[in-house]
């Protein structure tokens, strides 16, 4: 009886031996990209283990702001702003100053004009910071205000008095306002700053002029 079971154990173990390792299938693991602040990640279908992953650039849009931004919804415009700039104003001049000097900041400014061009705001501008005449070449821009009709203005740097500037003038032609008469309605954004100081607030000022959407509200 003994021997039986001694024959029966020996037989499993042989059995047991004989059987094969079952196989591990490794788990993928990829390290994912460095993205940029105003970038992140992105799978296009599945991405096991971060495998495949990739950076996308965040897109505003105009119903919610990107993260870490506030918005300005005013009747002339929206625009996103940077936390470490604050709001002042309203209507037709908006300020968006730096918090701890008054020195760096963006205004915005809408108002009415008859037979208004973009270069010829641009050229007053620059004169009231130069003392002199305008540029003589602007950079075409064009913007898309939100229903979507496409503007054209005209944008240019420069500097002057040891401070740096950026300009940026959009007109809305002939547009029916309040007095039932049609007009011209020109927006401006000026950014100013310290020219020594210009680098570091040049990624906030970067936000308001790619966000900014006008919009015809009628009164303005």
């Amino acid at each position: 009886m003994k021997a039986t079971i001694r024959l029966a154990l020996l037989t499993v173990l042989l059995i047991a031996c004989n059987l094969t390792s079952p196989t591990l299938t490794p788990r993928l693991a990829c390290t994912p990209p460095p993205c940029q602040p105003d970038e992140e990640y992105y799978c296009p279908s599945e991405c096991p283990g971060g495998c495949g992953a990739t950076c996308a650039t965040l897109t505003p849009t105009a119903e919610s702001p990107p993260q870490g931004l506030t918005e300005y919804d005013g009747c002339a415009f929206t625009v996103s702003y940077p936390r470490e700039l604050i709001e002042d104003g309203g209507g037709w001049m908006v300020f968006f100053n730096a918090e701890f000097t008054k020195e760096a900041y963006v205004s915005i400014q809408t108002r009415r004009e008859t037979g208004a061009t973009a270069e010829a705001a641009a050229d007053a501008l620059v004169a009231q910071f130069t003392g002199h005449g305008g540029l003589p070449n602007y950079e075409p821009v064009t913007v898309t205000d939100l229903l979507g009709e496409t503007l054209t203005g005209a944008g240019t740097e420069l500097s002057a008095g040891g401070e740096h500037f950026r300009l940026l003038v959009v007109v809305r032609p002939e547009t029916l306002l309040g007095n039932l008469l049609p007009d011209d309605v020109v927006y401006e954004i000026v950014a100013r700053a310290p020219e020594p100081g210009w680098p570091q607030w040049e990624p906030f000022f970067d936000i308001i002029f790619r966000t900014f959407q006008p919009r015809d509200c009628g009164g303005v």
